[in-house]
């Protein structure tokens, strides 16, 4: 009896642990791809210089320490880019980017990449920010 105690045991222990280990691998590998790109803010304005970014870079996350929240970059190839704040509309929670969209972690709420809700309980898409590309520069609005 004691034997087949201790095989279970060590059976839940071990794939407990397997399931542990692979959700977090899961976690990691898809929000560890998204470079991001630490900047200030100049009234209203985000500059984000075309040398810092990368010829084959789909997305960027921008932060500053004077937001609340990251701004994903999402770089398109005719130039036509987009940011989104990563803020939940439901809630006001950070949300967690990856290359297929956004998610809250607080009630689950997902969002596509073009920031409509795919999952609530959000009901409104993401705020979506003028984002312009220049001479230099991504420029991102704020306001």
């Amino acid at each position: 009896m004691t034997d087949r105690r201790k095989f279970i045991k060590d059976s839940c222990t071990a794939c407990v642990g397997m399931l542990a280990f692979s959700s977090l691998a899961s976690l990691l590998s898809s929000c560890a791809s998204i470079p991001v790109y630490s900047t200030s803010v100049r009234d209203n304005l985000i500059q984000i210089p075309l040398t810092s970014i990368l010829p084959d870079e789909k997305m960027k996350i921008i932060r500053s320490k004077t937001l609340a929240y990251d701004i994903l970059l999402i770089l398109k190839e005719d130039k036509n880019h987009i940011s989104f704040l990563m803020k939940c509309t439901h809630q006001d929670n950070i949300l967690v980017a990856t290359n297929k969209g956004f998610t809250c972690n607080l009630h689950g709420s997902n969002f596509n990449l073009n920031g409509d809700v795919l999952n609530g309980p959000a009901s409104r898409p993401l705020k979506k920010l003028k984002t312009i590309e220049e001479e230099n520069s991504i420029n991102i609005y704020l306001s």
